[in-house]
């Protein structure tokens, strides 16, 4: 039962993920984009590995120059004009880029549960989930590299309960790998990183982060 909870996403997070209407997915499930299974209560389910094949094929499938309408929801603006900054992935005039990353309960995991629970399987399903993530949602945007950024990173859960938002260190490093492979960063050293910040979204609602990326200064040689 556990492994189909990591291996599964519900229709409102497969919505979440692509920034799209649940009903939206349900017609890509009915298309044949995406295989669904039953719970038996009868409510859908979706593979994660689907999923994040599907998220690959629309970043392969953006025309160059342009982002991927399904997983970042850009617009393709003349990056010479840019927009505002906003949850969708569009950049403002002062090089900010901002994305939400969406995942489950089961890869929003604190250093302290991964400290607690010592397995080394979880640790890296949680580092891969989102490192592969945010370099799709990085490559469909079309981040140009970087030579040094900051980066705030909000969080958004379910409930109110206390958290300490700097224990979700698991989840920024694999963010922040992901960065690397997309080339927008060169390293998540302290020449490329400058700071980053941990927020918490007062919003209830599924997990997700929301990340704002803003250019800096060239890194000290």
């Amino acid at each position: 039962m556990k492994k189909a909870e990591r291996t599964l996403y519900t229709p409102a997070e497969v919505a979440a993920i692509f920034r799209v209407d649940p009903k939206t997915v349900t017609r890509w499930a009915k298309a044949g984009k995406l295989s669904a299974v039953r719970t038996l209560g009868g409510h859908r389910r979706y593979h994660v590995n689907e999923v994040n094949q599907l998220l690959t094929k629309s970043t392969d499938a953006a025309p160059k120059g342009r982002p991927a309408p399904g997983p970042a929801m850009g617009t393709g603006h003349d990056p010479r004009h840019p927009p505002r900054c906003d949850r969708g992935g569009e950049v403002s005039e002062d090089r900010m880029w901002g994305f939400v990353l969406a995942g489950t309960a089961n890869v929003f995991v604190s250093a302290n549960k991964l400290s607690k629970q010592g397995s080394w399987g979880l640790r890296r399903e949680v580092a891969q989930y989102w490192r592969k993530l945010a370099f799709v949602r990085a490559r469909s945007l079309r981040i140009p590299e970087l030579e040094a950024a900051s980066f705030n990173f909000s969080f958004r859960f379910p409930d109110r309960r206390i958290r300490d938002t700097h224990n979700y260190s698991p989840v920024v490093k694999g963010i922040l790998d992901g960065l690397v492979d997309a080339s927008v960063i060169p390293g998540d050293d302290d020449r490329y990183v400058r700071w980053v910040t941990y927020t918490r979204n007062p919003e209830l609602g599924t997990h997700r982060v929301d990340l704002t990326i803003s250019e800096q200064e060239a890194a000290w040689e």
